[in-house]
């Protein structure tokens, strides 16, 4: 059956473009000693869990651009989505039930209250995620308590290098 699903959407003709398949979501096991090292983590081997969420205004047109001589939007259809990460989760402590062994959490878009620490953030989109793919976000809450991407501003810019220097603490 979904061999034959495979087939049905990657097996077209008429397309003058690579043929793809939409992600909603992917968990990625790694082992990072550098990822270790910024949480509580007892071991280097974490679950990264990301799920495809339509890009927001402000990066929208730059995903769009990253992707444009693949033809995911004018010829396969895609939506304008982005991989984010929802989830890191220590797998040893995750399997053997000591703890959640959960050291980053959001819930998506709506979520006005995320647990990423900004080091782990850091570190992640410097050694886990591609380029010029991986990007790192900056959110606000407004004052009605809606989460929404800041836009490249100084602030921004500031707050990522004051990170970037802690985060960079102990990197070889």
């Amino acid at each position: 059956m979904i061999r034959d699903q495979i087939s049905a959407i990657l097996g077209v003709d008429s397309n003058t473009v690579e043929p793809d398949l939409a992600v909603s979501s992917v968990t990625i096991r790694l082992t990072d000693e550098r990822l270790a090292a910024v949480t509580p983590a007892q071991t280097a081997e974490f679950d990264l869990r990301f799920v495809a969420d339509a890009a927001e205004e402000p990066i929208r047109e730059r995903t769009r651009r990253l992707n444009s001589e693949r033809g995911l939007y004018s010829e396969l259809g895609f939506n304008i989505q982005n991989l984010n990460l929802r989830s890191v989760i220590e797998t040893a402590t995750k399997y053997t039930q000591q703890s959640d062994g959960q050291y980053l959490s959001w819930h998506g878009p709506e979520d006005i209250r995320p647990r990423s620490p900004a080091r782990l953030a850091l570190r992640i989109n410097k050694h886990v995620l591609p380029d010029p793919y991986g990007t790192l976000k900056y959110y606000r809450v407004t004052d009605d308590r809606v989460l929404e991407l800041t836009e490249d501003s100084d602030d921004a810019e500031t707050l990522a290098s004051r990170l970037e220097a802690e985060s960079t603490e102990g990197d070889e």
